[in-house]
């Protein structure tokens, strides 16, 4: 374990592979295994900057994150790229493609990029991504690119592990309301319309406006950017701003973090308690041995009883 805990604080990629691949693992000995990698950890005291990327399919995400990836890179950080795949609902398989979706990202030496199962979890990422996000933090990473699964109001705990969330859309995702469910639009922090040099100006102004205008619903005043992540255009301004958040430019920012760490902290405690008595009363019901509602009672008072 000692080994590879050195290796991964050198920024080895065979022991961070080897340690991502060990704390995704559902076999008893990996998780013990998993937890004691964990609390050997040394704690992070380097600047870091996470930014949760989500939106609906084909809207770009991966040309999107590749772009700031590179720009990152040439301000002299180091990227890992965390995306989530979904998994299916009838083999329980990903496909995991994104690092040939981000091939100019994956040669260079300072970004590493790992996809990962959702394995049916809901809220947009894996259940490990936290722990995931530790890891690489660990190995030096200090820009962290979450992708999450899509979008939509269940797409919301990226907030929770994320110090900045970006939501991506494009004009012909329809009414642009569609892209501004209540559930993800109270969490994002900033809002970008990407392949702008395949519509016309009228088009991306008006759609742009929209949105503008569904955030009084919600009594939002979020940054609006329009790019083209394919062709550069409108990409240095995102950056730019980018840039301000790293460099602690949001007002209450101290208070603000404890929020978000105390979030992170709080969705880690759970996953953990609940996740694995979840599989095993799923178990149960699956055998024919118990009712879903006896199954969830049984969790409910399991827990219950935990904390007394």
């Amino acid at each position: 374990m000692k080994a590879l805990i050195d290796g991964i604080i050198r920024g080895e990629r065979p022991s961070l592979a080897k340690a991502i691949t060990l704390l995704e693992s559902s076999l008893p000995q990996d998780r013990q295994n998993a937890a004691e990698l964990l609390r050997s950890l040394p704690s992070n005291d380097r600047p870091t900057l996470r930014i949760g990327v989500t939106g609906v399919p084909g809207v770009g995400k991966s040309t999107l994150i590749e772009s700031l990836g590179l720009s990152f890179i040439q301000d002299g950080h180091k990227v890992a790229v965390l995306a989530i795949d979904p998994s299916s609902t009838v083999t329980g398989g990903s496909i995991l493609g994104d690092k040939t979706r981000m091939q100019q990202l994956s040669q260079e030496m300072d970004a590493f990029i790992r996809p990962s199962p959702s394995k049916g979890t809901l809220g947009g990422l894996s259940e490990h991504t936290l722990q995931l996000i530790k890891l690489v933090e660990a190995a030096g990473f200090d820009r962290i690119i979450v992708e999450t699964v899509g979008v939509g109001q269940s797409e919301t705990d990226v907030k929770q592990v994320c110090d900045l969330v970006l939501l991506l859309t494009m004009p012909t995702v329809g009414d642009e309301l569609q892209g501004v469910k209540r559930g993800i639009m109270e969490r994002v922090d900033l809002v970008v319309v990407n392949k702008i040099d395949l519509y016309s100006e009228k088009m991306v102004q008006a759609f742009s406006q929209g949105i503008r205008q569904s955030m009084h619903l919600y009594q939002q005043d979020l940054p609006v950017f329009q790019v083209s992540a394919e062709s550069g255009r409108g990409m240095e301004e995102l950056v730019e701003y980018l840039r301000r958040q790293e460099a602690g430019d949001r007002k209450e920012a101290d208070l603000l973090e404890f929020r978000l760490r105390l979030n992170q902290l709080q969705k880690e405690l759970w996953d953990e308690m609940v996740g694995g008595l979840q599989k095993e009363w799923e178990e149960k019901v699956l055998q024919g041995g118990m009712l879903p509602e006896e199954a969830a009672w049984e969790l409910l008072n399991t827990f219950k009883q935990s904390l007394q």
